[in-house]
């Protein structure tokens, strides 16, 4: 992603504008990077 070095999972939710929510836990991380992986579909399509 342009502009970002070393995204994290805090700043992802961010650039991303998701909602965060409990982090640094499996299944949380597991939703917030499928919600994440849908946003880049998302822009990849545009």
């Amino acid at each position: 992603m342009p502009g970002m070095i070393l995204p994290d999972l805090q700043a992802l939710p961010q650039h991303f504008q998701l909602a965060e929510k409990v982090g640094h836990r499996a299944l949380p991380d597991c939703h917030l990077i499928q919600q994440v992986y849908c946003k880049l579909k998302e822009t990849a399509v545009q």
